[in-house]
């Protein structure tokens, strides 16, 4: 007779709907574990009670083994003795099973559990037995007929039982999952958290970027900093004016001319591929004085060499007003500096977000698994998360 147990009390009952919060779950699930747990115990013992009677049996079957008469078994000797060894292993097979099953923890005393167990054995002693049965019947049909019905009286247990292994098996997986969401909702708290003092870090560094933003205006108003920037001013409107200067003395230049006036002289020609390729890098190179010499054959040489000197002057006009380091440096370096703290604030913040919606998706196939896992109770029974 099977385990009448605790779910089964109100089995008839027709089931209504029964709603239930997560944070009221978890003391549902003990409370449910509680009460099952003297129905377990019997359970439990109806196993080891099982696995000790085959102990038993085995161990006369095994004993059986030394009652053998060999010298009634009409076989050259080389054949005894392989099957001799063969089983002798398979005894020693046979009480390492057993030693295995005898100490089995209380979460392995189940029907899947034993079956892995045999399931390895036999493919250990598979050869073993296969060799013992070519001489010895009787004693290994007895071991046979023994697992037989250990098996059979187990599958009994658990169909006697079923009702008790599916509830205590879903109460055991809602505890499980009632643990992945506590875990997951840490994470996630922890994960806001972090995201909420990135947030503060932000609002910080906008705060300092408008008190820089405001010391520099200031700075900006006097007048070291205005003639520092007229300064500046007139630096890049000469270099300007510099770069229309080399502009307008190369297209001064026909260099198809030059060509059939220097071909045969190597050096001149490779300075004037030297122009042709790069004009400012080969102009900055000798000063514009070979360019001069070179371009003396041409008909507007007097203005290629006018704007020569203009350039050669404008350059020296710009030597002396390079202006100095910005009165305001300092403070753009800070308004640059937390600007890119910024930035990077914002880029951990979307990683972080993107963590907690991954986690937080994560948590609906668990939720489901808690949903169906109830059901094994009630089938109207919900949670709300």
């Amino acid at each position: 007779m099977g385990i009448f147990d605790f779910f089964r009390d109100k089995k008839e009952e027709s089931k209504k709907n029964e709603v239930i919060s997560h944070e009221e779950l978890s003391q549902w699930t003990e409370n449910k574990i509680s009460e099952s747990q003297n129905q377990k115990t019997k359970f439990h013992a109806l196993i080891k009670n099982r696995v000790s009677k085959l102990s038993e049996e085995l161990k006369h079957g095994t004993d059986s083994f030394k009652n053998i008469n060999w010298e009634k078994i009409k076989v050259e000797e080389r054949i005894k003795q392989i099957v001799k060894e063969n089983l002798n292993n398979y005894e020693s097979h046979l009480a390492s099973l057993m030693q295995e099953l005898n100490n089995l923890k209380e979460s392995e005393l189940n029907k899947e559990r034993i079956y892995e167990i045999f399931s390895s054995f036999d493919k250990r002693t598979a050869m073993n037995y296969q060799k013992s049965t070519y001489l010895i019947g009787k004693e290994l049909e007895y071991i046979n007929k023994s697992v037989s019905l250990f098996f059979k009286d187990i599958g009994k247990i658990h169909n006697e039982n079923k009702e008790f292994i599916i509830k205590a098996e879903a109460l055991s997986n809602i505890k499980r999952n009632l643990k992945e969401l506590e875990e997951s909702d840490k994470t996630i708290a922890r994960i806001r958290e972090d995201i909420s003092n990135i947030e503060k870090e932000i609002a910080l560094s906008e705060n300092k970027i408008k008190d820089y933003e405001n010391s520099l205006s200031e700075i900006q108003k006097g007048e070291q900093y205005l003639k520092w920037n007229n300064k500046k001013e007139e630096f890049q409107e000469k270099n300007e004016n510099l770069k229309r200067e080399m502009q307008n003395l190369q297209s001064f230049i026909d260099f198809k001319a030059l060509a059939r006036t220097w071909h045969e002289n190597p050096p001149e020609m490779q300075i004037l591929t030297d122009y042709r390729s790069n004009f400012n890098f080969a102009f900055h190179k000798d000063k514009g004085e070979v360019l001069a010499r070179l371009t003396n054959s041409l008909e507007n040489k007097e203005t290629i060499s006018e704007a020569i000197l203009n350039i050669i002057e404008l350059e020296k006009e710009i030597q002396n007003i390079i202006p100095e380091e910005s009165p305001s440096i300092s403070l753009e370096k800070e308004i640059q500096s937390a600007k890119e703290k910024i930035s990077s604030l914002h880029e951990r913040k979307s990683a972080e977000s993107r963590k907690a919606d991954k986690l937080t998706l994560a948590r609906t196939p668990i939720i489901n698994a808690i949903t169906s896992n109830l059901s094994a109770f009630n089938p109207n029974m919900s949670v709300i998360f």
